[in-house]
């Protein structure tokens, strides 16, 4: 069975490193798999 993995977006980017840090830190507690990353927006220029 095929894994789906669907990714939490960082609204206007309103969440500082401490919400992202706490929100992962929850989520990795419910039982998810969770992980703190940057990706680039279209796959080139800034992060």
């Amino acid at each position: 069975m095929a894994e789906e993995r669907c990714r939490i977006k960082n609204l206007l980017f309103k969440l500082n490193d401490e919400d992202r840090n706490t929100l992962c830190c929850l989520l990795v507690k419910a039982g998810y798999a969770a992980k703190i990353g940057k990706e680039r927006p279209g796959g080139r220029g800034q992060t």
